[in-house]
């Protein structure tokens, strides 16, 4: 388990009562899951693996059968999400996760990000765009690439939890200053729509998770609730 998101003090540059910093710490009550994690991972690779072949063998035009198994699919994909969220959490408590940091081509890995998370959205029927900088294309971050993309795949499933009915997501980077990068997840409400603080429903495994590599890379995450668009950033250093 993990402690509850608290409120602290306004970010600074973004004003009203809906901005917040994001602040969840794993805690070493995650440890004695670890094992039951391990278990759970190999039946749920079947799972997943199940259904995948279910989905190939599906003849005809049967498209009520193609969603349950598709359902079936997500569904088990994004247990497995969780099982790894939860056992990062303890290998972070314990200071057992090492990073391989190396400079890597941000263009590069946020497309790849923005690919992976197209078939969830799809799947919501959720529109997700990817927003660069053309100064950000080139650029060159020191990162570990695969908790990079961890990093990235975690806040996407935070937007996509909250995002409103009728919304989009946005995923951008921009050039902060000369030695630093911004890059954020946007979930923006519909126009026009009834908003409510939407950081209350973010998962918080995944967030944890985010957060805790964010700054084992030298950044920080923030979280910001304007009312109409809700932003998951960080900036990380430029090689």
């Amino acid at each position: 388990m993990i402690e509850r998101l608290r409120e602290p003090a306004a970010i600074e540059g973004v004003t009203g009562p809906r901005a917040r910093e994001a602040r969840v710490r794993p805690t070493a009550d995650c440890d004695p899951l670890s094992s039951v994690f391990q278990d759970l991972q190999v039946p749920l690779a079947s799972v997943v693996m199940g259904a995948g072949f279910l989905r190939r063998a599906l003849v005809g035009d049967d498209k009520a059968a193609l969603r349950i198994v598709d359902a079936m699919r997500r569904a088990a994909v994004r247990m497995d999400q969780v099982i790894v969220s939860r056992s990062d959490l303890a290998k972070l408590e314990r200071h057992e996760l090492t990073l391989e940091i190396r400079p890597r081509g941000l263009g590069a890995i946020l497309r790849t990000a923005f690919e992976q998370i197209l078939p969830e959205a799809a799947a919501e029927d959720i529109p997700v765009s990817l927003e660069l900088d053309p100064d950000a294309l080139a650029l060159r971050v020191p990162v570990d690439r695969t908790r990079f993309l961890q990093i990235l795949a975690h806040l996407a499933t935070c937007a996509l939890r909250v995002v409103p009915e009728g919304g989009s997501i946005i995923m951008c980077a921009g050039s902060k200053t000369s030695a630093a990068v911004q890059i954020g997840i946007e979930a923006k409400g519909a126009e026009g729509a009834d908003s409510h603080p939407l950081w209350r429903d973010l998962p918080r495994p995944q967030l944890a998770v985010a957060q805790e590599l964010i700054e084992l890379h030298g950044g920080r995450l923030t979280v910001v609730d304007d009312g109409g668009t809700f932003t998951l950033s960080f900036s990380l250093p430029l090689v």
